[in-house]
């Protein structure tokens, strides 16, 4: 049972980690955002810059979406951990019993 709810932290864990890495993408994508932005207002605006700003937001992008998908196994896999909760209780109870008795 230590096994299993150990196996369960390190999925919140991951979960976590996936969570902060998402944030930062969207915050990597805003900042460039504002680049390509300021870029623009420019009186001589690079086009060869906007577009490796652009190809750089894409590639966030598809970051992201690997995240949400990694995110997602994540989630499934804590859930079919801790589906065994009632088991779990009953494990519990037995060995408390046990205690108490011996």
């Amino acid at each position: 049972m230590a096994k299993q709810a150990q196996k369960v932290e390190e999925t919140l864990g991951l979960i976590a980690q996936v969570q902060a890495e998402y944030r930062l993408s969207e915050l990597r994508i805003r900042r460039m955002l504002m680049r390509i932005q300021q870029e623009e207002q420019k009186d001589k605006s690079d086009p060869a810059e906007i577009r490796a700003m652009e190809d750089a937001i894409t590639k966030v992008q598809m970051n992201v979406a690997a995240l949400i998908r990694e995110n997602g196994k994540l989630r499934d896999m804590q859930k079919q951990k801790s589906d065994g909760s009632l088991d779990q209780l009953v494990e519990i109870l037995q060995q408390a019993r046990s205690k108490f008795q011996g």
